[in-house]
């Protein structure tokens, strides 16, 4: 039988519980870490593409 001793000694247990407060930090870190790269996301996708380009270019160039 459910009493509200029950209840209440869940409650506070389950508001006590500090468990997953890490993964939710590490999860708001990556999100603002992410939300800073974002602007320069677009000027990476150039510079890498571009790198690979020369790259295959070498390569061909390389071929007889």
């Amino acid at each position: 039988m459910i009493t509200m001793q029950t209840v209440r000694k869940f409650v506070r247990q389950y508001l006590e519980d500090e468990s997953g407060a890490a993964a939710i930090e590490y999860g708001l870190i990556v999100a603002g870490v992410a939300m800073a790269l974002f602007p320069f996301l677009p000027n990476l996708k150039s510079f890498y593409s571009d790198m690979f380009k020369d790259f295959a270019n070498t390569i061909n160039n390389m071929m007889p």
